[in-house]
């Protein structure tokens, strides 16, 4: 799922943009993959598995935003929103 698609399955958009998968730690990225092949390899219904990975796609991102430090994640939101926040100024 995270291999440059924007879209899943059904035709939802996953990210605002694709360097947002790529600012996710490597450790973070293995896990989901690793979750993922699981349900692959595992038997079962194809409608559970879309609600497990979209499960696991929001921990991803729950894990990776917990993980943050106030600066780095300030940063981040400017990035992506392409506001610029001065954290001194009050």
């Amino acid at each position: 799922m995270l291999q440059g698609a924007l879209r899943d399955e059904d035709g939802a958009w996953m990210a605002r943009d694709i360097s947002l998968a790529g600012r996710i730690a490597k450790k973070y990225r293995a896990v989901y993959t690793e979750a993922v092949r699981r349900l692959d390899a595992s038997e079962g219904d194809g409608g559970v598995r879309k609600v497990m990975e979209r499960i696991y796609r929001m921990r991803l991102v729950v894990d990776y935003i917990a993980s943050m430090t106030d600066e780095f994640a300030l940063q981040s939101f400017q990035l992506i929103s392409g506001v610029h926040v001065d954290p001194y100024r009050s």
